[in-house]
């Protein structure tokens, strides 16, 4: 085979080569870019679900804290009232009310 002939052949398996190549690189980098958007997607509503649970497990707190200040305003009313009770006994019975 003439070193021309060779060379020629050989420039040609290496463009073709190339092209091979770069068309390779070209299809991993799309399934790249795909697999990337899939996993940021996934990313996402795994963030949503987290901040969804965050959000029902405040307003569960919140709602926990509004019961007991309830039951702790109730509580001070009920004593209030035993005070005003335990008060009027007092003047009923002829003490002076402390």
């Amino acid at each position: 085979m003439p070193r021309t002939t060779m060379m020629s052949w050989l420039t040609e398996d290496v463009a073709a080569f190339r092209a091979r190549l770069d068309a390779n690189e070209a299809m991993f980098r799309a399934q790249l870019e795909v697999v990337r958007e899939r996993k940021l997607r996934e990313m996402e509503a795994e963030i949503e679900r987290k901040l969804d649970a965050a959000e029902k497990e405040i307003a569960r707190r919140a709602r926990a804290v509004e019961d007991k200040l309830a039951a702790f305003e109730d509580e001070i009313a009920r004593l209030r009232q035993l005070e005003r009770l335990r008060q009027t006994a007092a003047v009923e019975r002829g003490e002076r009310p402390q």
